[in-house]
C-alpha cells in the first residue's frame, strides 16, 4: 500500500471489519467496494448511520468518474478532476503505444488451486485487451470462473500471469506441461496484485506492468 495509506488506522481486512474501531473514528463517509464486501458486512456498515458510498468499477472510465464523484463528496473537486484527467491520459497513451501489435494469449491466474481466472467483465481483461492480450476464457459467464487445468493447458497461453505470492506455486503447477508455450519459453510472471486487483487510481500502474509483460512475450 502507499505510505500515506499505511499511516492510517487499520479497521479490518478482506475477511472481517472492526465495526467498533470504525465507529470510534467517527467517519463522515464510508467508501465500500460492493462485490468485495459480504452482504452481512454491508448491512452492518449501513447500520452505523454514516453515509456509505458503494463503488463497483468494471470499466476503465469508471475510475475517472469515481474520482470525480469522490471529489464532489469530499470537497476536493479540483484535485479529483486533475487525477481523473491524468488517468484518462495515461490510458490513452498505453492504447497508442501498443496499438496494432501482434496478439498474445494470456492466462491470468487469480488463484492456482482450484485454478481461477477472469472473464471479459473484469477490469483486468480491459487492460489485457488494450495491449493485445487475448483472454481464452473471456466468454465464460462468471466474473472469476474456475476452470480445469486441462482446459487451461489446451488454451496454450503464451504468457501466464499471477500475483508474486502465488508465483512459485503456479510455476510448480505448470512445470510438467512443456507443450505449453508460456512454460517452454519461461513466460510465467508475477505482477503486483495490489495494483491490478484494486480498482483505484493505481490500477493504471498495474496495467502498464501487464502491457510490458505481454510485449515481452511477443519476443
Amino acid at each position: 500500500a502507499p505510505a500515506a495509506a499505511r499511516r492510517l488506522p487499520q479497521v479490518g481486512d478482506a475477511f472481517a471489519l472492526n465495526l467498533e474501531a470504525m465507529a470510534a473514528l467517527k467517519p463522515d463517509l464510508i467508501l465500500l467496494w460492493r462485490s468485495g464486501t459480504a452482504p452481512r458486512q454491508r448491512e452492518r456498515l449501513q447500520a452505523l448511520g454514516v453515509p456509505v458510498f458503494e463503488s463497483e468499477i468494471n470499466r476503465i472510465d469508471g475510475i475517472a468518474s469515481t474520482l470525480q464523484r469522490l471529489g464532489t463528496l469530499m470537497g476536493t473537486s479540483a484535485a479529483a478532476q486533475t487525477a481523473a484527467t491524468q488517468q484518462q491520459q495515461r490510458w490513452q497513451q498505453l492504447a497508442e503505444r501498443y496499438r496494432g501489435r501482434p496478439a498474445v494469449r494470456v492466462l491470468y491466474v487469480a488463484w492456482h488451486q482450484p485454478l481461477m481466472t477472469l472473464n471479459r467483465e473484469h477490469l483486468i481483461h480491459a487492460a489485457m485487451s488494450l495491449c493485445g492480450g487475448v483472454n481464452p476464457f473471456a466468454d465464460l459467464p462468471v466474473l472469476t470462473p474456475t476452470v480445469s487445468l486441462e482446459a487451461a493447458v489446451q488454451a496454450d497461453p503464451q504468457l501466464i500471469v499471477s500475483a508474486p505470492g502465488e508465483l512459485a506455486a503456479v510455476q510448480a503447477q505448470w512445470a510438467p506441461f512443456k507443450q505449453v508455450r508460456a512454460v517452454r519459453q519461461h513466460r510465467i510472471v508475477g505482477l503486483d496484485a495490489d495494483l491490478l486487483t484494486r480498482m483505484g487510481p493505481r490500477f493504471i500502474d498495474g496495467a502498464e506492468q501487464l502491457c510490458a509483460a505481454i510485449d515481452a512475450a511477443r519476443h
